[in-house]
């Protein structure tokens, strides 16, 4: 199996979509390519150069914003269930499976992501591709265990982990893949594979 990580770091929805990265994520993704989605961390800013030019408007309808640019131009800013729904509709065409993760939580883990959650979780059945609540799943790990334990997780006050925490990110998230509907590692992990490192 071949993992392709085309995360970087202070990109949105909003911004991942407008530099062309998603476009150039479908250039080279084929039928049989489980693309996962998570966005939400750079979503909640506002949407203009107070956030960095970064938020979308929050929810998942239809609605936009106009917000104009220091070069003048204007961009039309969608919602941050839009953009994950452009994401999950074209990796589908080009036959992907799509899982739609929701944002890993911060350090003060209690009801973290509430509502966005839930927008993840309704552009996923939207979409009709598969939800994954990191969210959900990373926060009952961290509640299994003492505040200072996951503390030590992290690089900062709560945002980003450190290399232990991004460990124990990637087991939840591959004991996550596995439990979903069909199981979309089933023919890409080896069939002998054992718990993940």
């Amino acid at each position: 199996m071949q993992v392709v990580n085309r995360a970087i770091g202070g990109r949105s929805s909003r911004t991942f979509f407008t530099e062309g990265r998603w476009d150039d994520m479908l250039a080279t993704m084929k039928p049989g390519d489980v693309v996962l989605v998570q966005f939400g961390h750079n979503d909640v800013g506002p949407l203009d150069e107070r956030g960095k030019f970064r938020g979308s408007v929050k929810g998942i309808g239809i609605e936009t914003e106009q917000v104009t640019k220091p070069d003048g131009s204007v961009e039309t800013v969608r919602s941050y269930g839009w953009y994950l729904r452009h994401f999950a509709q074209t990796a589908k065409a080009k036959g992907a499976t799509v899982v739609l993760c929701s944002p890993v939580p911060h350090r003060k883990f209690a009801g973290d992501w509430e509502q966005w959650r839930g927008w993840v979780k309704d552009s996923a059945t939207a979409e009709g591709v598969l939800y994954l609540d990191l969210a959900g799943l990373i926060g009952t790990r961290y509640a299994s265990m003492t505040p200072e334990e996951v503390g030590a997780l992290f690089a900062d006050k709560g945002t980003h982990t450190n290399a232990a925490g991004a460990k124990l990110t990637a087991r939840v998230v591959i004991e996550g893949l596995k439990a979903l509907p069909g199981n979309p590692l089933a023919d890409l992990l080896p069939k002998a594979a054992g718990t993940p490192p």
